[in-house]
């Protein structure tokens, strides 16, 4: 069977998933060479969304009672994430993990890449006490890249 030769695109769309932050930017193949940034919606406080050029790559892991459903809603269908806590990423997440302790994760890419770390084991937030559930550096990474895609 011969492949059928496909038309050249037309733009790129590209994905930093950085250690602190996320950013997705476009740039047209024909013609303009400028990088365009995206804008990122995410919450920004207590029921407040609001587009920004970057999305902080931490993750807070609210509980339940910290949080109302309508101070978590985004524009689309969310992770429910667990019956006790209620995951939180960008800007906001930033802001609750800077007044409570042993909730928030942050650098999750480094440890995808730490040759001593299972990159699968739920061992984030590195370091907290035992009753704060853990999740894996692969989970919070597609949960940056899940937010970003929706």
């Amino acid at each position: 069977m011969a492949l059928t030769p496909r038309e050249p695109p037309a733009w790129l769309v590209g994905i930093d998933l950085g250690t602190t932050h996320t950013v997705v930017a476009e740039a047209s193949l024909l013609g303009d060479p400028l990088i365009r940034p995206f804008s990122i919606e995410q919450l920004v406080g207590p029921g407040e969304v609001d587009l920004r050029p970057l999305l902080p790559s931490v993750r807070y892991q609210a509980l339940k009672d910290e949080v109302s459903a309508a101070d978590v809603q985004l524009p689309w269908p969310q992770d429910e994430g667990d019956p006790y806590h209620v995951p939180i990423i960008g800007e906001w997440a930033r802001q609750l993990g800077a007044k409570s302790k042993g909730r928030l994760i942050t650098s999750a890419k480094s440890w995808l890449s730490h040759p001593s770390a299972d990159r699968t084991a739920a061992i984030l937030p590195w370091g907290s006490a035992e009753e704060i559930p853990k999740i894996s550096p692969v989970e919070v990474s597609g949960g940056f890249l899940r937010h970003v895609v929706s």
